[in-house]
């Protein structure tokens, strides 16, 4: 959600956006990529202080941004695939390789569901093989039924279906056309965040120097490249900071104004602090 879309539901709503959150959004309203990255920091924050808090558990909805996998296209595609083959394969005991691949894509969906449900996944990463056998599928589900029309109606049908298909497609491809550039904006910001590590470690006085107050804190999702470019393993790279230790976080993170870990130098995406400084 945009910072406009947010400030549009609070009113609608009543609510009221807290200031020091509205400062924050505001800081980074024209970059869409730092905006979710404020929006995961102060959700992380959160979940952090009631746990902290005692609460036995914590249930996060997704509402209607959870992630589209594949479009209306290629799961129409995917079942014409699928019929075409069910019934090739009864009639002639053909294309049994499109109802192969149509099994193992549904086996490792109900194996990827049931490891999420379980806890043991939830990326959709782990998704990635079968929605790619989809995607095949589809494919060959659009060429079955345009050959099929020309093959019974005329070329020129087929080609009237041809255009309909594509014009009916058009604004599944233009919506992942956008996600596609909104993730290259986010993998961009990602690079510039992560690739300027070694300057904040530098900033701070070294590797040694960080390394010898106690834990490196940093945030929840920069324990790879902090704990990569420090040379420590992931797991000693924590997000729950407690002193004593060292910070090295993102400027748009609360873990930068910890008061815990009084700032000692700062770079232009990093705030590395330490409780030592206070000492």
């Amino acid at each position: 959600m945009s910072v406009n879309g947010l400030v549009r539901m609070a009113g609608m709503n009543g609510s009221v956006i807290p200031g020091p959150l509205m400062d924050r959004l505001d800081a980074v309203r024209d970059d869409p990529a730092a905006v979710i990255d404020v929006g995961v920091d102060i959700a992380t924050g959160l979940c952090r202080d009631l746990i902290e808090a005692g609460a036995p558990g914590l249930h996060l909805y997704a509402l209607n941004r959870s992630a589209s996998v594949l479009s209306v296209p290629v799961y129409v595609g995917g079942l014409l695939a699928f019929g075409a083959a069910l019934y090739a394969f009864v009639k002639r005991r053909q294309d049994g390789l499109m109802l192969a691949m149509a099994a193992i894509g549904t086996v490792l969906m109900i194996a990827v569901a049931g490891m999420t449900q379980a806890g043991f996944a939830g990326n959709l990463r782990y998704i990635a093989l079968p929605a790619a056998l989809v995607c095949v599928l589809a494919g060959a589900g659009w060429v079955w039924l345009v050959r099929s029309t020309a093959a019974r109606w005329g070329v020129i049908a087929a080609s009237a279906l041809a255009l309909l298909i594509a014009a009916a497609s058009a604004p599944y491809v233009i919506e992942d056309v956008n996600e596609l550039d909104l993730a290259g904006q986010r993998i961009k910001a990602e690079a510039d965040l992560y690739g300027t590590v070694p300057e904040a470690i530098k900033a701070g006085g070294g590797e040694a120097k960080l390394k010898s107050c106690g834990t490196v804190y940093t945030g929840a999702f920069q324990t790879q490249a902090v704990a990569w470019y420090m040379h420590l393993h992931e797991m000693d790279s924590e997000i729950f900071a407690y002193p004593p230790g060292t910070t090295i976080a993102p400027s748009f993170s609360s873990l930068s104004r910890d008061p815990r870990f009084p700032t000692i130098a700062t770079t232009r995406k990093w705030v590395i602090g330490s409780s030592c400084a206070a000492k």
